[in-house]
C-alpha cells in the first residue's frame, strides 16, 4: 500500500520511506536532516548544489534535460542498493 502525504512544515514530517523536497524548501533542508536522519528516509531533491546538503538522489538540469546525481555516501550510511547502471548514468556522484 502506497500512502502519499503532503507535509506543510517540517514539525509535520513522521515515519516514511521516500521524502521529496521541492527547490523551493531547500532552505529547510538541515532541519529536514535532523528530523529523519535515523529513519532511513531516501531523500529526493530537484535543485542545482544541494546534492551534498543530504540528499540521496539530487534532479538536475543539465543541458536542457533532467539529470540525476547521487550521493553514495548518503546511501551506504542506510544499506541502499544503488544499482551500477544508475550510478554509471549519473550527472554526478559523491
Amino acid at each position: 500500500k502506497i500512502k502519499v502525504v503532503r507535509y506543510i512544515s517540517v514539525n509535520e514530517i513522521s515515519d516514511c520511506h521516500l521524502l521529496y523536497i521541492a527547490g523551493s524548501k531547500s532552505n529547510y533542508m538541515e532541519q529536514i536532516n535532523k528530523k529523519v536522519d535515523h529513519k532511513k528516509t531516501l531523500l529526493i531533491t530537484n535543485k542545482s548544489g544541494l546534492l551534498d546538503k543530504g540528499p540521496t538522489i539530487n534532479f538536475v538540469p543539465v543541458n536542457g534535460r533532467m539529470k540525476w546525481e547521487l550521493n553514495l555516501t548518503k546511501a551506504k550510511k542506510y544499506n541502499f542498493i544503488i544499482g551500477e547502471d544508475l550510478k554509471r548514468s549519473a550527472h554526478k556522484t559523491i
